[in-house]
């Protein structure tokens, strides 16, 4: 948000990234067990608000981010051993765009 205040630079674009790490965020928030995160659970049943499970096991959380960041790596690197990059064609600036404006909701 300070950013998009103040902030001039064209080295630095703000685009469909931004988006993919809030919905990573999102994806991974409420997926660490009781055993990962004991710290945010009452018992065997997950607290209803309250801090996320991002800030009270901030190192499991991160492991989750990194295994994912793994797999996606994985899956680029068959993407490139199986030659699927005609695939990008279909990814027009409609279909960026529409994406970031779907974040955005």
């Amino acid at each position: 948000l300070v950013y998009a205040l103040f902030g001039e630079s064209r080295q630095l674009a703000v685009g469909p990234v931004a988006m993919v790490s809030l919905i990573l965020r999102a994806g991974l928030s409420g997926k660490l067990s009781f055993e990962d995160c004991p710290q945010a659970y009452n018992g065997d049943e997950p607290k209803v608000g309250g801090v996320d499970q991002n800030v009270l096991c901030t190192d499991a959380y991160i492991g989750l981010a990194c295994a994912v960041a793994f797999m996606i790596g994985i899956i680029n690197l068959l993407a490139c051993v199986f030659k699927l990059s005609f695939l990008v064609s279909f990814l027009g600036h409609p279909v960026i765009s529409g994406f970031s404006t779907g974040s955005a909701i």
